[in-house]
C-alpha cells in the first residue's frame, strides 16, 4: 500500500511539514488536508492540516479523489492526493479529519482511481464505483476511512 495525501498529501512530504492548526491559516487561506503516517503503521493514513508552501507541494501530487460537501458535486471540499502515483489494486487507505469525515456528501474519482470502500464511524463499509454523487444516508456526512484503489 502507497502512502496519499487529501489534498490529502504523502508521508514524505508529511515528514517535513508540520501540522498547522485551523486557526493559524495564512491570509489567504491556502491551505490543504494531508494525509501522514499514523503511529507505528506507514500504511495507515491520518490527516491533518498544512499550510502555504507545504500546501502547494501537496498539490503537485496526484490527484485521488475530489470530495464535495453536498450531493451532486455541490460545494467542493477538497481533493486527497497520493504521492505514490495514481491507484493501483493495492491503493490507499486513509483516515479522514473530522472535517471532512463530517461533510464529505459525493466524490468524484480521478486517475486510474475507480474503487472507493468507505467506512462510517460505525465501521460499517460500503463499495462504490466511479463518481458518487450520494453515498446514501449511512455514509453521507458520516465517513471515518476511504479505503481507495483501480
Amino acid at each position: 500500500m502507497r502512502t496519499i495525501g487529501i489534498a490529502l498529501g504523502a508521508a514524505a512530504l508529511a515528514v517535513a511539514a508540520p501540522a498547522v492548526p485551523a486557526g493559524a491559516a495564512p491570509a489567504g487561506g491556502d491551505c490543504e488536508l494531508l494525509a501522514v503516517p499514523a503511529a507505528g503503521d506507514a500504511r495507515d493514513l491520518t490527516v491533518t492540516e498544512v499550510c502555504g508552501a507545504d500546501a502547494a507541494a501537496a498539490r503537485r501530487s496526484t490527484a485521488l479523489v475530489y470530495w464535495y460537501e453536498n450531493a451532486d458535486w455541490d460545494t467542493s471540499g477538497g481533493t486527497i492526493w497520493g504521492r505514490g502515483g495514481t491507484c493501483d489494486a493495492e491503493g490507499y487507505h486513509v483516515t479522514l479529519d473530522s472535517h471532512a469525515s463530517n461533510n464529505i456528501s459525493s466524490w468524484q474519482v480521478a486517475g486510474w482511481c475507480h474503487r472507493v470502500v468507505a467506512y462510517n464511524d460505525g465501521g460499517v463499509a460500503a463499495t462504490f464505483h466511479g463518481n458518487v454523487n450520494y453515498p446514501g444516508p449511512a455514509h453521507n456526512d458520516n465517513i471515518d476511512q476511504m479505503r481507495i484503489t483501480s
